[in-house]
């Protein structure tokens, strides 16, 4: 074999070695320390898992949840419309930016049923949160809650996981700080709604025996017995399912629907629910701005005879006119009755709007009510005493009222934050379950309150949000934009209304 020897080629060879070594170098760098481009190739395989992961966890608290193993309400061979690599699940319309967190220790895939832990890791002390905000969104959407999360160091969270249906995910983490850093409104090349860490949309699968499920409608069941649910993709349903009149009452362009495990939830048409409530004279729903685009946009609309958000729930930017300005309509049921629906605005001082009902010589029948964000700034304390005093006025002004308390929806930190008016996940999770024990507390005293969890259904969806803490479209100048960008908005408060009235059925019974 002939040796070439040229001088040329050797100082060549001599320049590509060098090149290499730098490229390699280079690699290195940008994956170990974070800049404002994505950090990953665009082609990860599915499956693709970091080098020492380990799979399903034994141990204390680890285990599968307790119930009868079946075949599940999904087909797991059934494929959603996943989220393109350069898409934002949280706004499609705009790209991500990654880092400077990664999503590691993923397992080779996650059996259902049984917990998991994942591990978070930042690479930048300065930026490193306590929390992340985590999500699996596949044939139905996971968000671990805030009690999975262990900070293990300073820049290590560990969180546990465990998913009930089978089939492909996709896997999805933002940072959640308790005090957003004051530069990311001012400084940040990248809007925070863009930001996501490292490994984010990485596919990873479930496998194994789901949860039976119960198939009776849930408003034959008491409250007690309904328990937790999900969001399952709606076309993920398996076929066998799709008979029950639950199944078809679904709105089917919604892309994902709310569903216990135990039982099913129909959809609720709003003009059906003077049916529904054959006692009601008078529904009145008592809230902030949550419960005010809830009214405008799903209530309102249904019995005004232009099928819009006309009148005082027609949308206008001002405080007076139209934010807390009270709203009343009417409506004749089929056999003449005549049934009243009212928005009455409450802030941080909620008695306010009680003391506005008593002196309009109101009696309303049934209420849905909830104390909000306004109330996110006080401790816990004044939280309970606040909702405490709350209820139990309205308990002895109108004791033959039937009274739904909603929990109050959660944030979306990564649309947008508001640390600075105390609105922050931890936050509203306690008061959470600080007033989820009043109910009971109220029930215990005569009152006929029911529970639903709007706090719960709203958690893992932040894709289906307004600006991080609404869940409606109520400005149209919004619509034109918001609409591409998260064709979801609105299903949360969807969700929510059919178990409210499911709920006021329930004590319609009573």
């Amino acid at each position: 074999m002939t040796s070439f020897k040229h001088p040329c080629l050797r100082i060549r060879r001599r320049y590509v070695l060098l090149i290499t070594i730098l490229c390699l170098g280079l690699l290195h760098f940008l994956h170990a320390f974070p800049s404002d481009t994505d950090f990953l190739s665009k082609a990860r395989p599915r499956g693709w898992m970091p080098s020492g992961t380990r799979g399903p966890l034994e141990g204390p608290g680890r285990g599968r949840r307790e119930g009868k193993r079946g075949s599940g309400l999904v087909d797991p061979g059934v494929k959603i419309k996943y989220v393109g690599e350069d898409q934002n699940v949280i706004h499609l319309t705009e790209g991500v930016n990654r880092g400077p967190w990664v999503i590691d220790n993923l397992p080779p895939f996650l059996e259902v049923g049984q917990n998991h832990t994942l591990t978070l890791r930042c690479l930048y002390s300065d930026l490193c949160p306590k929390r992340y905000y985590l999500l699996l969104r596949g044939p139905s959407i996971l968000t671990p809650p805030l009690e999975s999360m262990v900070r293990v160091d300073d820049r290590t969270v560990e969180v546990e996981v465990r998913v009930e249906d089978a089939g492909e995910y996709q896997v999805f983490a933002w940072p959640d700080y308790e005090e957003c850093p004051k530069w990311f409104r001012t400084e940040l090349k990248y809007g925070m709604n863009r930001a996501q860490a490292m490994n984010s949309g990485v596919y990873i699968s479930a496998r194994g025996r789901p949860l039976e499920e119960g198939l009776d409608s849930c408003s034959e069941l008491e409250r007690g017995e309904v328990g937790e649910g999900r969001w399952v993709a709606t076309g993920s349903i398996a076929e066998k399912w799709q008979e029950g009149a639950w199944f078809e009452s679904l709105d089917k362009g919604m892309e994902y629907t709310y569903q216990p495990y135990s039982c099913k939830r129909p959809h609720v048409n709003i003009k059906d629910v003077p049916a529904l409530l054959p006692n009601a004279e008078h529904i009145v729903f008592i809230g902030d701005s949550v419960m005010r685009g809830a009214f405008c946009t799903r209530v309102w609309p249904a019995f005004s005879e232009s099928g819009k958000a006309d009148g005082p729930c027609k949308f206008i930017n001002d405080r007076d006119l139209y934010h807390i300005n009270p709203k009343h309509t009417s409506y004749k049921a089929p056999e003449g009755r005549e049934v009243k629906l009212s928005f009455v605005f409450a802030d941080d001082r909620p008695q306010g709007a009680l003391e506005y009902l008593t002196k309009e010589g109101m009696n309303p029948t049934h209420i849905i009510t909830n104390l909000g964000l306004w109330l996110a700034p006080l401790d816990d304390a004044a939280y309970t005493s606040t909702v405490r005093t709350f209820l139990t006025t309205i308990h002895e002004r109108w004791p033959a009222a039937k009274v739904v308390w909603r929990t109050t929806t959660d944030v979306a930190p990564q649309i947008q934050c508001f640390s600075d008016k105390g609105m922050t996940r931890q936050r509203l999770h306690t008061q959470h379950s600080i007033s989820s024990a009043l109910v009971p507390e109220m029930q215990e005293k005569g009152m006929k309150v029911g529970l639903v969890d709007a706090y719960e259904m709203s958690r893992s969806r932040p894709d289906t949000g307004n600006d991080g803490r609404h869940w409606v479209i109520e400005s149209p100048e919004e619509e034109g934009w918001m609409r591409p960008a998260r064709p979801g908005v609105g299903d949360v408060e969807g969700a929510v209304g059919d178990a409210i009235w499911e709920e006021m059925g329930r004590l319609e019974r009573v």
